[in-house]
């Protein structure tokens, strides 16, 4: 399934569904090619649209994640950013085959996904041998107490919020 028809993000939905042929295709063609090398960095679209699942009666999860992923992979390339990411990693800027800044997107701003957010952030940047930028983006505001414990940390917010079922990114202008 692609998506639900009557969803607001069916469009974004569809052109996900193209991209994810495209890269198949691309895959399948070049079968030798590792899927991630500091040799060949690249962005690949994240999924996004509604899952139902069986849990005590029908559940379903409306995926936001990937949605925000593209978008701001989409943004910062618009602005020349080279941009990748990986299993482990939700997007990057890097620049001479080197990653520079590393982001990590919540849909929501839950202390537990400021700590994911957190972990993730920490644990992913540890293979990476050059100073890193750490990026949370979360889409609600948090206390200055909270931004205070995530700057010892080295992690900066950079904050989103929905126009038109689109994320639009505060100051990502910081990054370019």
């Amino acid at each position: 399934m692609i998506g639900s028809i009557s969803s607001k993000y069916f469009p974004q939905q569809i052109s996900d569904f193209i991209s994810n042929v495209h890269r198949i295709k691309n895959e399948i063609s070049n079968e030798n090619k590792p899927s991630f090398s500091l040799n060949e960095l690249e962005f690949t679209n994240e999924h996004f649209g509604k899952n139902q699942i069986e849990r005590k009666g029908k559940t379903t999860i409306t995926r936001v994640h990937g949605i925000v992923v593209n978008a701001l992979a989409r943004e910062l390339k618009e602005n020349g950013t080279a941009v990748g990411n990986d299993c482990n990693r939700d997007l990057f800027i890097y620049e001479r085959k080197q990653i520079k800044t590393l982001f990590e997107i919540k849909a929501g701003s839950s202390t537990q996904e400021i700590y994911t957010a957190v972990g993730q952030l920490l644990i992913y940047s540890i293979p990476i041998k050059s100073k890193v930028d750490l990026v949370m983006v979360i889409p609600d505001p948090i206390t200055k107490a909270v931004l205070t414990k995530l700057s010892k940390l080295g992690i900066n917010v950079l904050y989103y919020s929905w126009n038109k079922d689109k994320p639009v990114f505060e100051h990502l202008n910081r990054y370019f």
